[in-house]
């Protein structure tokens, strides 16, 4: 399974970046409970990131006892169901059927523009990457694989305007994003519309549409995680991505 943290809770001092304003830093471990002992070493403030927030650190394995008894869960199927492989809906189905079962109490909700996520964060995302990496592109394109190469070149015609534009955007759908969160303890959604692929397909051509379910929390820095709940029948496996208020890591790992 895979953490990722609020925006701000885990230095990315040190990580390569990507895109600074929508990397995230976080574990992936075999179990929640060594995803919550790993997020406890690595949460906390940290002066060379200037993203980096000085919020409190939590015991995280405080609650990972399995009772989500009266825990309030939101389902938005608009945007997140829509589109998905029927395994995947399928195993999504039996999870959110089983936290209903342990006693949370779950209610469908919508999340307000989060079709243009997508759209906003690659906007932002080859942006970054492009002003990030433009030494390297200048000066050894060849060591650059083919689909990063082409990408840094995408963003770097990605005008200021734009760019901004998308920014702006980006704080009407965080503030939007928080009225719905002030409603439930959490979200789930499938973590993809797709089963995994196989290792030895190439994932850059489905990137797009794998994105688009966590992409939108990544836009806004809310803590998510993705947590195995089935397999497709192929034997693939298939994600709930779980995702919680900023800086609620422990209700998220509860749920997981």
């Amino acid at each position: 399974m895979g953490l990722k943290p609020t925006y701000g809770r885990v230095s990315k001092h040190g990580a390569l970046a990507l895109s600074w304003s929508l990397d995230h830093v976080g574990p992936i471990a075999r179990t929640v409970r060594d995803a919550a002992l790993m997020l406890g070493a690595l949460a906390g403030f940290d002066p060379r990131d200037p993203a980096s927030r000085d919020r409190p650190v939590p015991d995280y394995t405080v609650a990972l006892d399995g009772d989500v008894r009266g825990l309030r869960i939101g389902v938005p199927r608009r945007h997140f169901f829509e589109g998905c492989e029927a395994s995947t809906l399928a195993a999504v189905e039996r999870a959110i059927d089983t936290l209903r079962g342990l006693g949370a109490a779950v209610e469908e909700c919508e999340l307000p523009h989060a079709a243009g996520a997508p759209l906003l964060t690659r906007t932002i995302l080859l942006a970054e990457a492009a002003a990030y990496h433009a030494d390297r592109l200048r000066r050894c394109p060849e060591l650059l694989s083919p689909t990063l190469r082409g990408a840094l070149q995408t963003g770097s015609m990605v005008s200021a305007a734009h760019y901004l534009q998308a920014q702006r955007v980006r704080r009407v759908i965080e503030a939007a994003f928080g009225e719905v969160m002030a409603r439930f303890d959490v979200l789930v959604t499938p973590t993809t519309p797709l089963p995994a692929c196989r290792a030895e397909e190439d994932e850059t051509a489905l990137t797009g549409p794998r994105m688009r379910n966590t992409a939108p929390f990544n836009l806004t820095g809310l803590p998510a995680v993705s947590v195995p709940c089935g397999f497709s029948a192929d034997g693939l496996p298939i994600g709930l991505q779980v995702v919680g208020r900023a800086w609620d890591e422990v209700t998220v790992l509860r749920v997981a």
